[in-house]
């Protein structure tokens, strides 16, 4: 049976808030973790293949300078937070870094630590976490799962 709100078919009574069984055994678990959906990290990250279904390039190319050299590596994904790149040489963990990068015609140049270094067999994959962000790139790198998502139709 359908009931609208405040309406009480004529067998039931309305009932008040003392109707309402006590709450003083309710345990509160203070080590509840919820989950996150993009597991540890802050934000959703694009993934190179899907960075090139937005840009319509096989990859993005990134140049990163360091005290000791600038070299240049691939972008391996992104979100707003960070980023990771596979490079021929492996970066020191903690290491200050700049970037520079295009994601279509938006240039990106910003700063980021080196936070984690993984030899694999194309190379090394950093993962760096960013920092000194531009008020307009933050924005735009957030929009990218937007764009991925419109594209796809979903």
């Amino acid at each position: 049976m359908f009931l609208a709100f405040g309406i009480y078919p004529m067998s039931e009574e309305k009932k008040s808030w003392n109707d309402i069984p006590s709450l003083d055994d309710l345990k509160v678990d203070w080590a509840f973790q919820p989950e996150n959906p993009h597991g540890r990290r802050d934000s959703k990250r694009l993934s190179d293949k899907e960075l090139a279904k937005i840009f319509g390039v096989p990859c993005v190319a990134i140049k990163i300078a360091t005290t000791e050299a600038v070299s240049k590596g691939l972008l391996q994904d992104i979100s707003e937070n960070g980023l990771a790149i596979r490079l021929q040489h492996p970066l020191q963990v903690n290491e200050k870094v700049k970037l520079g990068f295009f994601l279509g015609t938006h240039k990106i140049i910003c700063k980021g630590t080196v936070r984690h270094v993984a030899q694999g067999m194309l190379g090394y994959t950093c993962g760096i976490r960013l920092h000194d962000v531009n008020d307009q790139v933050r924005p735009h790198i957030q929009g990218l799962y937007a764009s991925l998502i419109l594209k796809q139709g979903l």
